[in-house]
């Protein structure tokens, strides 16, 4: 509703609080017909509330730490400095103690007073003596003790060992520690009240800091006064609240969707921002989400109402948020959205399958470069070697068979005057002659015709031949010696 300073907001508390006179800690006495008493520390005194407030107001002697109502109605009161209180039909008998501060008080099914003294541990009282734990066979160091409903006593000691006083006249021997309980049964119920408390709950160890009055009430101490809940008059809140995503911000830009889009590649931070509707105390709302395709399980944000991604790859996603109220209602349905990272070049599956296939790719091509080297190599030495042919039958056919064809000619004209021996003498050298240069002439152009199989580029060979061809225009003895091996030269390009 709106005042004239502003905005307000109505809400129905199950709390109700009681102011009482200030004071360093307030302790439940009792609980008489439709009010409680309390002894408050500093001044003692006791307080009789009724009907929400305070009604009476009597002075208290004592500086009441602990109130532990025993059997046939005595009332035992551990107090900061006078001890043990007995306290019956209001008279009032104080007990010697073992020490002058009580922290806790309780009795077994005999009748036995238990009681645990600061810095000393526990001690039992009975037949008028006070007898140690550590005399009775447990550990050092008590600081708390209670009676279940079998009658046995428990006492919790430090170094987290629980003690079980399990006999009438001494503590089990055997401390162990006790593990956590563990239940199998569906997970309990809660409800937390926050609403109407204007400060915390009494956290100064003063027992008991709550009581149930005859009405059905519940009353807790506070730092500077009382409050109370009607369990019968909690009013649960069973509307879930109503989720929905605002909105998606990447690079630099915030998307405000409601379908499924793609975000550029090379997005690597996402937030997310969502939100939910609840009258009752909305700051109590609670969520939990879940990225599909990132997370793996839902995420407790509790009350924060955004989530952070980092690290995202392309691929599709798909946000699921949901909230509860106050009272841990949940809205399961709650809100989805889907988007997608478009992947870079190199994030592609064609990327990767091609630089999968790229070593053999590669290999192939070098297979077909070494192939076409060897074609071009077998396709040069072939046209050499056409090309020396070619010339050797042109030498032949230019020099040789033109040599011979003179030298049958002079043949013919020899043949032509046989009766006369001078000229047929003098044709017959010239037909020598003519012979002579054909054989140096078929010599030399099979000499010209390179062979790299019966020649390769051997120097020695080389000069060999040199020699030979020599010999037959100048008579001449070549003597050739290899000392070493050498090796060959390769020209070719």
């Amino acid at each position: 509703m709106t005042t004239p300073k502003g905005v307000d907001r109505f809400r129905q508390s199950s709390v109700v609080t009681v102011k009482l006179p200030p004071s360093g800690s307030y302790t439940f006495l009792d609980n008489p017909e439709n009010s409680v008493r309390v002894t408050n520390g500093f001044p003692h005194g006791v307080m009789t509330i009724t009907d929400g407030a305070v009604a009476k107001i009597r002075p208290w002697p004592f500086g009441t730490f602990y109130v532990y109502h025993g059997k046939q109605g005595i009332t035992w009161l551990g107090t900061g400095g006078q001890g043990i209180v007995k306290s019956e039909n209001e008279r009032f008998q104080p007990i010697d103690t073992p020490g002058p501060v009580v922290g806790s008080i309780t009795e077994d099914e005999k009748g036995g007073l238990w009681e645990i003294i600061a810095g000393k541990g526990a001690f039992r009282l009975e037949n008028g003596k006070w007898t140690s734990l550590v005399e009775l066979g447990g550990p050092p160091g008590s600081h708390s003790a209670f009676t279940d409903s079998l009658g046995r006593v428990w006492l919790g000691s430090f170094a987290d060992r629980v003690v079980l006083e399990d006999s009438p006249t001494s503590p089990s021997r055997s401390s162990e520690r006790l593990e956590p309980i563990r239940s199998t049964r569906s997970p309990m119920r809660f409800s937390t009240f926050t609403t109407g408390f204007s400060e915390d709950l009494q956290r100064s160890g003063v027992r008991p800091a709550s009581i149930e009055s005859s009405d059905g009430r519940l009353w807790f101490a506070t730092q500077t006064g009382l409050v109370w809940v009607d369990p019968k008059r909690i009013v649960h809140n069973r509307v879930p609240p109503n989720v929905s995503i605002d909105s998606l911000a990447a690079v630099g830009k915030t998307y405000h969707f409601f379908s499924r889009f793609t975000l550029p590649p090379r997005t690597t931070i996402v937030r997310i921002a969502f939100t939910a509707s609840s009258l009752t105390i909305p700051e109590r709302v609670r969520f939990r989400y879940w990225l599909e395709g990132s997370d793996k399980q839902w995420q407790e944000a509790g009350t924060r109402r955004e989530a952070s991604y980092t690290n995202l790859g392309p691929g599709t996603y798909r946000f699921r948020v949901m909230a509860c109220n106050n009272d841990g209602v949940w809205n399961e349905t709650g809100a989805v959205v889907s988007f997608g990272i478009a992947p870079t070049f190199y994030q592609t599956s064609w990327f990767s399958l091609a630089l999968a296939l790229s070593p053999v790719l590669l290999l192939w091509a070098m297979y077909r470069w070494r192939m076409h080297r060897v074609a071009a190599s077998l396709n040069e030495r072939f046209q050499e070697r056409l090309e020396e042919r070619i010339r050797l039958a042109r030498d032949l056919h230019d020099t040789l068979l033109q040599t011979i064809q003179g030298s049958k000619m002079v043949a013919d004209n020899a043949l032509s005057r046989n009766a006369d021996l001078r000229q047929m003498r003098s044709t017959m050298e010239g037909l020598s002659e003519w012979l002579g240069r054909a054989v140096h002439e078929g010599r030399s152009a099979l000499s010209s015709l390179r062979s790299s199989i019966s020649e390769g580029n051997d120097l020695a060979e080389a000069f060999r031949r040199a020699g030979e061809e020599y010999r037959f225009k100048h008579p001449m003895e070549l003597n050739l010696v290899l000392k070493r091996m050498m090796r060959a030269v390769s020209f070719g390009v």
